[in-house]
């Protein structure tokens, strides 16, 4: 393998620009998850970014339900897959699902132009089992914990390919240029 020159180097440290006003709803059992996260898209994504956040995933359906009817429906959703230690509890993937099949009829009623983008989260994301049962419920991928970096830019590059793949012609992602700090 060539050495890497400073150009390829610098452009391993390219951001996504994002456009501001994006609706990001996170539900995740633990707050210091939600905390991080919150950061992250509040301060290293587009500017005037809005963060919700939910403790179950029940409150998550309801809540992408909600900004849906209201016309201000999410663009993103950060899923945490078991969100309460009771193992009847609605999981993560239940709520993918469930926000999935909300997009679809949405979409088919003229409701809904776009899909949500949906993100589960899971300390088991490493398992291949694991990750493919979440996908096969709806999520478009599934993040380890922790979640990819914000500070060198993986959470920006992975939030821009998927925005640019489900939410294509939206314009909440322009072309990839150098972000200040």
């Amino acid at each position: 393998m060539a050495p890497r020159s400073p150009k390829d180097v610098g452009a391993a440290l390219e951001k996504p620009a994002f456009d501001a006003g994006v609706r990001v709803l996170i539900v995740d059992d633990m707050k210091t998850n939600r905390m991080v996260l919150r950061v992250a898209f509040k301060k290293h994504f587009g500017k005037a970014w809005t963060v919700v956040e939910r403790e179950q995933a029940f409150d998550g359906v309801e809540a992408v339900a909600s900004a849906r009817a209201a016309g201000a429906p999410f663009a993103i959703v950060v899923m945490d897959e078991i969100t309460s230690d009771d193992p009847t509890q609605m999981r993560g993937s239940e709520a993918i699902a469930q926000i999935k099949a909300g997009d679809e009829a949405a979409i088919a009623a003229g409701q809904l132009a776009l899909p949500t983008v949906r993100i589960s989260c899971t300390g088991n994301a490493a398992d291949p089992e694991v990750a493919q049962a979440i996908l096969q419920c709806g999520a478009h991928t599934t993040w380890s914990k922790p979640f990819p970096s914000f500070t060198n830019g993986d959470l920006q590059r992975e939030v821009a390919s998927l925005l640019r793949t489900f939410r294509m012609g939206e314009g909440l992602v322009g072309d990839v240029s150098v972000q200040g700090q």
